[in-house]
C-alpha cells in the first residue's frame, strides 16, 4: 500500500483484480488482521473488458398476451442465470425469439400453450430463424409444429397448419443448406410469400356499439363531406378502365343518357366526358362539396352535365331526372357506402328513371378483400359484412349471392356477375395483398308489375304531350296544366289493378290526415300551419300539401322588410296549402291575393288561414284558383274586385323547379302585373327558390322573352353592394342567417316599356309565339316542387 495524496491510497492487488482501479479513499480501507480464515476466494466470474457478466437465459417458464387497448402484445417468462443465480422476468415475444431462437427449440412444453388457432404465431417464429440463417432449426422447428399438434389431438387443423407453414420454411435457402449438408427426404417448395390478413372463415371482430352505429347512420352525409373536404379531388383516380370494360354499353346508341350515382369529385364522368362528346350525364352525390368539385372541374358543362346534390335513400330522383329517360346507371364503389336494409329503396328509386331498356353497371368491394380482414382486426364491424373506416365512413363488402338476390329481388335480371381478384406484392418485405372486387351487369324485369306501370305512364305522358303540342292556332296564350285528373286515374285502375287509385285520391284528404304542425316564427308573428310532412314528398302527388325552405326564407324577409309589400296589392303565385308569405303580407299590404293550381291545396290554404290571423286580416286574403296560362282563370282573376288592373307585387317561391313551366309562370305574371304606375314605383315579379335542376339562364331567357327585364339577383349570398335584394338582409338578421346556409336564389323583375316589348317582340319575330313545352318537363303544377 502506498499513500498518494492527503486521503488516498494506491494498493497492490491481485492477478484476478487487476481490472480494477488501484487508487481507494481512505474512507473505504479498514485495518487488517493477517489471518487465513478471513481470506477471500475470488470465484472464476466470466466478465468482459468492462467488469460486466452476461446474463443468460436458461428456459421459458411461461407465456400470456397482454391486452392493450388498440394491440395485444406477446410476452414470455424468462428464467435467466446470473452468476449462479437464477431470475424471473417477463420479456417480449417478439424479441427473445430473434435474440434467443434457441430457446423455442426444445420447448415442447410451451407449443403445448399454443393451440393451432395461434398459427400466425409459428408462422413469425419460423420467419425470424430463417431471417437469421438458421434453416436448419427452422426445419426442425416446423417437425415440432408437427408433433405438437399430433400432442394435442387436433389432426383436424394439422393439414391448415402445414399450409400456412411450410412454404415460409422450405425454402430455396432451406433446400440448399439442407444440400450441402448431404440431407435427403424433403422435396425442395417454390417460394411465397406472407400473406397479410390470412382470410378467415367467419368475421370474428367485435360490433361497434347501438349508439355508433346509430351515430354512423344518422351522420353519414357529415362524414363523406369531411371525406371531401380533406383529400378534395386527390384521392380517387380517374377510372379510364371503364370503356375497356363495358364500352360496348356505351356505344350501343346515339345521344346516350347517363346517371352516375355517387358521383364524388367526378373521376367517372369527366374520362366518359372525354371518350364520348355526345354523352349527357346526370350526376348527383349526397355531399355538398362533392358536387362543388364536380363543377368546379375545368370540363365540367352545364349543358352536358347535370350535377346535384341527392340523398338516394330517401330524396326522389324524379325532382331532377324525368323517368324512364336514363340509358345506363353506373355505380362505382357506392353501394357498398350505404347500409344494407337500405339497399332495397336505392334501388327502386333508380328503377323510375331506368328505361325499359336501360342498364346498371356496378363495381364494388367483394367479400375477403384486403380491407375486410384488416377492419375485422381492428374490431370495426357495424354488421356481418358491414364495417366502419377510421373516417367514419362505412363499407359493405358483397358476396355474388348477396348481390344477385338484392337486384332480383327488386326487379332486376342479372346480366353479368364476377369475382375480380388481384394480389399486390411488397417484393422487399416479401409480402402479398390480396384485392378483391365484384363486378357486375344488371337490366330491367320486362315481365315486373313496375314495368308495366312504367310503359302505361309514358303512354299517357306522350298523349299529353300530343294535345298540348297540337292546338290549332298556338298562341302565348297556351294553357299548361299537366296536373293527374280522374280521367287518368281511371286508366289507371283498369289497366293496372295493382296502381288503383285510392279513394284519397279521388275525393280528397281530410283534416285528420294533415297531422304535421309547423310552427313558423317571423319576428311578431307565429304560424301553426298544418299540412303533410316532407318525408312523404314522393309520395304524395301534390306537393302544395307541403312546407317548403325559400317559403320560410321569404317570409321572414317580408316580416323584416315590410316596404316590399306595404300598402301595395300582392299576388302569390303557387303558394300552396301554407301561403306563410300571404299571411305576413297582409299585416301590411292592402290586399292579398293567394292562387294555386291544386284544389287540395286550397282548401287546407283557407284553413290555415282562418285559423292563423284575425278577422279583419282575413277579409284581406283572398283565396283562388289559378293555373299559369289558363286563359279561364285569367279572367276569373280579372273579374275579382281587388285586382284594379294589376297587382303591384307578384310574389313566386320554389315554383321554379320545371322547364316547361317557366314560360306559362312568365306569361301569366305579365297577365296579372300593373303596367301603369303614375310615379310611384314600378311594379315587380320577385321569385324565390331553392336551386334545382331548372338553371338561372333558362329563367332568365324566357323572362326577357315576355318583356321583363331582371333588375336584381341574389345568388348564395352574392349579389350587388347597392342593389335591391341587398337592402333586405343585415348580417344580424334571420333571414341573413337561413340564406348564407342555404343555396338560395332570389331573382327581381320588372316589367320594360313598350318600346322594349317591341323590340324584343321584333327579334323573337311575333309576339304570338307558341311556347315549346318538353316531354318531360310535363309535370306541372301551380304548387311547390
Amino acid at each position: 500500500m502506498e499513500r498518494v495524496g492527503e486521503a488516498t491510497y494506491r494498493l497492490r492487488l491481485s492477478v484476478e483484480l487487476s481490472g480494477l482501479h488501484d487508487v481507494f479513499h481512505i474512507s473505504v480501507l479498514r485495518k487488517a488482521v493477517q489471518e487465513p480464515s478471513q481470506v477471500i476466494v475470488v470465484d472464476q466470474v466470466p466478465m468482459d473488458e468492462g467488469l460486466t457478466t452476461r446474463v443468460k437465459p436458461v428456459r421459458i417458464e411461461d407465456s400470456e398476451v397482454k391486452r392493450l387497448r388498440n394491440k395485444e402484445i406477446r410476452m414470455v417468462k424468462v428464467r435467466w442465470d446470473n452468476c449462479g443465480q437464477e431470475e424471473l422476468s417477463w420479456e417480449r415475444e417478439q424479441s427473445m425469439l430473434e435474440e434467443y431462437p434457441e430457446l423455442f427449440r426444445s420447448a415442447l412444453e410451451v407449443f403445448h400453450r399454443v393451440s393451432s388457432k395461434d398459427v400466425v404465431l409459428w408462422n413469425v417464429m419460423i420467419g425470424v430463424l430463417v431471417m437469421h440463417d438458421h434453416y436448419r432449426l427452422a426445419v426442425d422447428l416446423f417437425a415440432l409444429m408437427k408433433e405438437t399438434a399430433t400432442a394435442l389431438n387436433e389432426s383436424t387443423n394439422i393439414a391448415t397448419m402445414f399450409a400456412q407453414t411450410v412454404h415460409i420454411v422450405l425454402a430455396s435457402a432451406a433446400a440448399a443448406t439442407m444440400a450441402s449438408e448431404d440431407t435427403t427426404g424433403s422435396p425442395a417448395v417454390d417460394v411465397k410469400k406472407t400473406q397479410i390478413y390470412p382470410p378467415t372463415s367467419s368475421s370474428s371482430g367485435r360490433q361497434v356499439t347501438p349508439f355508433w352505429r346509430e351515430k354512423y347512420e344518422r351522420e353519414a352525409m357529415r362524414y363523406w363531406d369531411l371525406f371531401y373536404k380533406r383529400h378534395q379531388n386527390k384521392f380517387f383516380k380517374d377510372r379510364h378502365y371503364l370503356e375497356k370494360e363495358w364500352g360496348r354499353y356505351f356505344q350501343e346508341r346515339d345521344n346516350l343518357v347517363l346517371l352516375e350515382v355517387g358521383c364524388g369529385a367526378g373521376n367517372t364522368i369527366f374520362p366518359l366526358v372525354s371518350t364520348y362528346p355526345a354523352i349527357y350525364i346526370h350526376a348527383c352525390d349526397f355531399s355538398p362539396r362533392a358536387i362543388d368539385l364536380v363543377k368546379a372541374h375545368n370540363n365540367y358543362r352545364d349543358d352536358q352535365i347535370n350535377a346535384f346534390v341527392c340523398d338516394l335513400t330517401w330524396h326522389d330522383l324524379n325532382e331532377w331526372i324525368p323517368s324512364s329517360s336514363v340509358d345506363i346507371v353506373t355505380m362505382v364503389f357506392v353501394l357498398s357506402a350505404v347500409s344494407p336494409e337500405k339497399m332495397p329503396s336505392v334501388l327502386q328509386n333508380i328503377r323510375k328513371v331506368l328505361k325499359p331498356s336501360g342498364h346498371i353497371l356496378i363495381r364494388d368491394y367483394a367479400y375477403g378483400d384486403l380491407a375486410q380482414e384488416r377492419l375485422t382486426d381492428k374490431e370495426q364491424q357495424i354488421s356481418k359484412n358491414f364495417f366502419v373506416r377510421g373516417d367514419g365512413t362505412r363499407v359493405y363488402y358483397f358476396s355474388e349471392d348477396f348481390l344477385t338476390n338484392l337486384f332480383k329481388e327488386n326487379g332486376f335480371d342479372e346480366k353479368n356477375v364476377s369475382i375480380y381478384s388481384k394480389q399486390v406484392e411488397n417484393r422487399s418485405k416479401k409480402l402479398v395483398m390480396k384485392r378483391r372486387w365484384i363486378q357486375a351487369v344488371f337490366s330491367l324485369n320486362s315481365e315486373s308489375a313496375n314495368g308495366l306501370t312504367r310503359s302505361i305512364e309514358q303512354e299517357l305522358s306522350a298523349q299529353r304531350f300530343e294535345l298540348i303540342n297540337s292546338s290549332k292556332a298556338p298562341t302565348l296564350h297556351t294553357e299548361v296544366d299537366v296536373s293527374e285528373s280522374i280521367a287518368e286515374l281511371a286508366f289507371r285502375a283498369s289497366h293496372c289493378p295493382q296502381q288503383r287509385p285510392t279513394a284519397k285520391e279521388i275525393s280528397g284528404l281530410g283534416p285528420q290526415d294533415y297531422p304535421q304542425v309547423i310552427t313558423v316564427n317571423a319576428r311578431s308573428c307565429c304560424f301553426k300551419i298544418r299540412g303533410l310532412a316532407r318525408e312523404y314528398q314522393h309520395t304524395c302527388q301534390s306537393t302544395g300539401l307541403m312546407l317548403w325552405e325559400s317559403a320560410h326564407i321569404m317570409c321572414t324577409v317580408i316580416a323584416e322588410n315590410p316596404s316590399i309589400v306595404a300598402g301595395k296589392r300582392v299576388l302569390e303565385l303557387g303558394c300552396g296549402s301554407a301561403g306563410i308569405c300571404s299571411m305576413i303580407s297582409a299585416q301590411f299590404a292592402e290586399f292579398v291575393l293567394s292562387t294555386d293550381g291544386d284544389i287540395e291545396a286550397l282548401r287546407l290554404l283557407r284553413e290555415n288561414v282562418t285559423s292563423n290571423l284575425e278577422q279583419n286580416l282575413v277579409e284581406k286574403i283572398a283565396v283562388e284558383k289559378l293555373v299559369w296560362g289558363a286563359s279561364q282563370d285569367l279572367q276569373a282573376i280579372k273579374e275579382l274586385g281587388c285586382y284594379k288592373g294589376g297587382f303591384e307585387v307578384i310574389l313566386g317561391t320554389d315554383v321554379c323547379y320545371s322547364l316547361g313551366a317557366i314560360h306559362p309562370l312568365f306569361f301569366t305574371a305579365k297577365e296579372l302585373l300593373l303596367n301603369q304606375t303614375w310615379g310611384k314605383p314600378k311594379p315587380s315579379l320577385i321569385l324565390c327558390h331553392i336551386q334545382r335542376r331548372v338553371h338561372e339562364d333558362s329563367i332568365i331567357s324566357a323572362a326577357a322573352d315576355l318583356g321583363f327585364r331582371l333588375k336584381d339577383r341574389w345568388v348564395n349570398g352574392m349579389c350587388r353592394n347597392d342593389g335591391i335584394i341587398s337592402s333586405w338582409f343585415s348580417s344580424d338578421s334571420s333571414s341573413w342567417n337561413d340564406s348564407v346556409n342555404t343555396p338560395l336564389t332570389i331573382l327581381y323583375f320588372e316589367l320594360g316599356d313598350l318600346r322594349t316589348v317591341l323590340d324584343l317582340s321584333a327579334e323573337k319575330g311575333s309576339i304570338s309565339a307558341p311556347v315549346k313545352v318538353l316531354p318531360h318537363d310535363l309535370e306541372v303544377t301551380g304548387s311547390s316542387p
